[in-house]
């Protein structure tokens, strides 16, 4: 993998799944690697009519250097983006680099 490519910046975060004073598990995202060098490349979007709201999604892949413990349960901030991972995998077997198929989540 040539380093160039990796020429953007991003968070990989993690649920920390905090409880409130009910017992009710409230969803808080915490920075689990920060400053990542990727390349994030946008492969795409939709639109859908589901009911009487357009529902658009973003999708993106971003591939970083492999790291064996970001898995589909994280999500990723790259600038103001907040990003959900749909799939993580190594690209080749070769456990060089991971690609990251990732929803642009509404803020």
């Amino acid at each position: 993998m040539r380093s160039g490519r990796l020429r953007h910046r991003i968070t990989i975060k993690q649920d920390a799944g905090t409880a409130d004073a009910a017992g009710q598990v409230v969803e808080s995202w915490s920075a689990f690697r920060a400053s990542v060098p990727a390349e994030v490349i946008e492969t795409g979007g939709r639109e859908a009519l589901f009911g009487q709201a357009i529902d658009a999604t973003a999708t993106h892949m971003i591939i970083i250097r492999y790291d064996s413990s970001v898995t589909e349960q994280m999500q990723v901030t790259w600038g103001t983006r907040t990003l959900g991972i749909i799939n993580a995998r190594d690209k080749d077997g070769r456990r060089k680099e991971m690609w990251l198929t990732c929803r642009e989540l509404k803020p």
